[in-house]
């Protein structure tokens, strides 16, 4: 299994790529145009062509891949296949994307980019798979809402398509491709940010919060690295970590503690065993113990 890992900037290649990190992905941004789902997008993707250029060259030497992040539902055409024929310019391996209109209008360009889903274009189904596959698509990001045995449905009735799984992420209740403008601070709140990314869509904000997180000022990081055997063994081929704007420091971390977890997956342990040694690393890493009830999986 790949570690699929964010990026915001070249100083985070080497450490990143030290730390265990196999691809990356990330955006770049575009003054003119939304052509990323996020509010505040100078904190989400590279400033300037010029430093992610340096980027995809750096990955490139050290025999990694990178993928350019195109993803919202609502782009502007134009401004998005600029970007696209931008990401061919400089040698990046792919782009992921949110949009049928786009990812048909890049494929008949003959690019020669892999072409990837964003969990933005809500993959529930094999007949949606075959369907994003027929439109040229090779690679799809699974929407974290989706549970171990839903995947492994999944992969039963589809073939040749691969796909990327969130782990170490909050695991918000509601589905992102729905309330994507929710999802990225249309409704705020002080102390939570995105209510909808936090609670869903629940009346009781306490019982639906769980574990806070004090210093990063939001939910607990749910896990979900106990499920990266089940995972390994239903043939997902990357294990994606969510945060362009999250600090090298917890980019670094998480990575070595997917890192650990995959390590694992051969070991003759039993499940109850790989849950206990999951939730330790998970514990070492983030500095507070797995809440069960929290588990992303």
């Amino acid at each position: 299994m790949r570690i699929l890992s964010p990026l915001l900037n070249f100083n985070e290649v080497e450490p990143l790529c030290d730390a265990g990190a196999d691809d990356f992905y990330c955006g770049l941004v575009d003054e003119k145009a939304p052509i990323n789902e996020r509010p505040l997008n100078w904190r989400f993707c590279f400033k300037s062509l010029g430093e992610l250029r340096k980027s995809v060259q750096a990955i490139h030497r050290r025999g990694k891949r990178v993928f350019l992040a195109i993803n919202s539902p609502r782009p502007s055409l134009k401004r998005s296949v600029d970007q696209a024929l931008i990401a061919r310019e400089i040698g990046m391996d792919g782009v992921i994307l949110a949009n049928l209109f786009l990812i048909k209008k890049i494929r008949d360009l003959k690019l020669g980019l892999e072409l990837q889903a964003s969990c933005l274009i809500a993959t529930f189904n094999s007949e949606t798979m075959m369907f994003l596959k027929g439109m040229g698509v090779t690679h799809i990001h699974l929407l974290g809402q989706m549970s171990v045995w839903e995947i492994k449905k999944l992969f039963q009735n589809t073939e040749g398509v691969k796909f990327s799984v969130f782990v170490l992420d909050m695991r918000c209740r509601f589905i992102p491709s729905i309330c994507c403008g929710a999802l990225h601070g249309v409704h705020k709140e002080p102390s939570t940010g995105c209510i909808f990314r936090t609670l869903g869509v629940i009346a009781d904000k306490k019982e639906a919060l769980g574990v806070f997180d004090k210093k990063l000022n939001r939910p607990q990081v749910s896990c979900g690295l106990c499920a990266i055997r089940s995972l390994n063994q239903a043939g997902v081929h990357s294990l994606k970590i969510a945060g362009r704007s999250n600090s090298l420091e917890t980019k670094y971390s998480q990575i070595v503690m997917v890192k650990e977890g995959i390590h694992l997956i051969n070991k003759s342990i039993c499940e109850s065993d790989l849950i206990r040694r999951c939730k330790g690393i998970f514990e070492k890493g983030q500095g507070y113990p797995c809440v069960s009830e929290f588990c992303r999986f």
